[in-house]
């Protein structure tokens, strides 16, 4: 059942993404993903490609990989609110709020991972390979969101700590790194951001999931969205909560 707990939760981006150990496609394979999807994406671009995430030492390593054919595609809806990007060893699918865009719009999870699962099946079936939990080197789930400050104070949006309180929680800069368990490791980056052409301030809470030991996938992508939710709750106030439910 799609269901949203907060249909006002400033969400700005929900990404779901797996990562293959080595060369999953060639480029004879991203030009039939591209002529698959080009009319359900029809804005198209070419850019380098994504690093690999690795987790060593408590922090998070990014290491560019030189195998991945032809680099980044990126593949957008025409109202810009999906982003399909692929590349020699990874696929992500976006879902995407733009800042100027009113919030209670967001689809559900549940509605984003049948579209990637779906996505996922064609691709293979397109190119006659099918996808093993043996290939892929990790799975992600990324929450973004994006509240609007100009008319409160961090201390009304988020359960603080004394630190934060007596130093000056409006300076927030944050980039922390969690392990969690079987495998799962969470990349949270916190920050204030200026939106472009009215100098607002936003808050940016950015919540990564890496998955290095993934069993069932679909259960893997079901499993973190509830941590995420976890996340959520535990870093917002109660008070804002029920404003955006």
């Amino acid at each position: 059942m799609n269901t949203v707990k907060y249909k006002f939760a400033p969400i700005s981006e929900v990404i779901l993404g797996i990562t293959f150990k080595e060369r999953f496609w060639e480029p004879r394979d991203i030009l039939k993903i591209e002529a698959k999807y080009i009319d359900d994406f029809p804005e198209i671009e070419r850019l380098n490609p994504i690093a690999n995430v690795e987790f060593r030492n408590r922090l998070f390593e990014y290491t560019l990989v030189s195998n991945t054919a032809i680099g980044l595609t990126r593949m957008r809806t025409y109202d810009g609110n999906w982003l399909l990007q692929f590349q020699g060893n990874k696929l992500l699918l976006n879902w995407i709020r733009k800042d100027e865009n009113k919030l209670g719009g967001y689809p559900g999870f549940d509605l984003i991972l049948d579209k990637f699962e779906e996505i996922l099946k064609v691709v293979s079936e397109l190119i006659e390979k099918k996808i093993n939990l043996e290939d892929i080197k990790y799975v992600e789930n990324t929450y973004l969101d994006r509240a609007d400050i100009n008319n409160t104070t961090l201390k009304n949006i988020f359960k603080l700590n004394e630190f934060d309180i007596k130093w000056g929680i409006n300076s927030i800069n944050k980039n922390s790194s969690f392990v969690l368990d079987n495998g799962r490791y969470l990349s949270q980056r916190i920050g204030i951001v200026i939106q472009p052409g009215n100098n607002r301030e936003l808050i940016n809470i950015e919540n990564t999931i890496y998955g290095y030991h993934v069993d069932q996938l679909k259960k893997w992508y079901i499993d973190t969205r509830k941590i995420q939710n976890e996340i959520f709750e535990d870093l917002i106030t109660d008070e804002t909560l029920k404003e955006w439910k």
